[in-house]
């Protein structure tokens, strides 16, 4: 009959996990916003000027422009699957929840017949 007390020692970090990820998400969201505001002057910058750079200019400023984007998407994406670990995280223990209230269930029922 230590089924609560079980699972309350299992989810005892489980506040502090989802803190720790949900400041990770923060933190990486204040870098993806100031990137976004880099990328959007850098390719201001870029349009404005592209029919006077010569091709090859062109290419590398295009291709430095094409990569801050890359790297504002892969920095999304890692958000992302950091938001689902989380979710799964907190799924593992709903699932872990509701096995040790059937348990604890049955073990009343196989006590107390009728309950």
């Amino acid at each position: 009959m230590m089924y609560l007390e079980d699972f309350l020692e299992s989810v005892e970090v489980l506040p502090q996990d989802i803190q720790r990820a949900l400041r990770e998400i923060r933190e990486t969201d204040l870098r993806i916003t100031n990137d976004t505001k880099t990328l959007k002057r850098t390719k201001t910058t870029f349009f404005s000027n592209a029919k006077s750079m010569k091709q090859e200019t062109r290419d590398r400023h295009f291709d430095e422009v094409r990569g801050m984007y890359e790297a504002c998407l892969a920095k999304r994406e890692g958000n992302v699957a950091a938001a689902k670990r989380m979710l799964e995280m907190i799924a593992f223990h709903a699932r872990r929840l509701d096995d040790e209230v059937r348990k604890y269930a049955a073990e009343l029922e196989e006590d107390t017949p009728g309950i």
